[in-house]
């Protein structure tokens, strides 16, 4: 996808990087830290567009996503994905095409919220 940006900065959901993804769940494992949030709405304020694409999160750390996306709507950012999954999260941009459009993203647990679907 050729959106005619000349940089990229990637943020995660947690702030805890693991090699296996079953570590995050391991006890006394603090996956994402009460910074996170913080430094991904700095980072936010600078950008021209918010793709989100961290794919389905086990069960016990699905509550991370959505509180980055509460997160990025409460500061009035329009959020955009790549499509979804079958659980409504953001599809992780491994398993999408090259050629795959930006679509709006305004899960169910935003409705009833103000969100902009102007195409960026």
């Amino acid at each position: 996808m050729a959106l005619g940006l000349d940089s990229y900065i990637k943020c995660n959901v947690m702030d805890f990087r693991a090699t296996k993804p079953k570590m995050l769940l391991e006890p006394g494992v603090q996956p994402c830290s009460s910074e996170n949030i913080s430094s991904i709405l700095k980072i936010a304020a600078k950008a021209e567009l918010i793709i989100l694409a961290y794919g389905t999160l086990h069960k016990k750390l699905a509550h991370y996503g959505r509180d980055i996306v509460k997160a990025l709507h409460a500061d009035g950012h329009s959020l955009w994905v790549l499509g979804t999954t079958q659980d409504g999260s953001p599809r992780h941009s491994l398993y999408v095409g090259y050629d795959a459009d930006l679509i709006p993203y305004a899960p169910a647990y935003l409705q009833g919220a103000q969100t902009s679907s102007q195409n960026p």
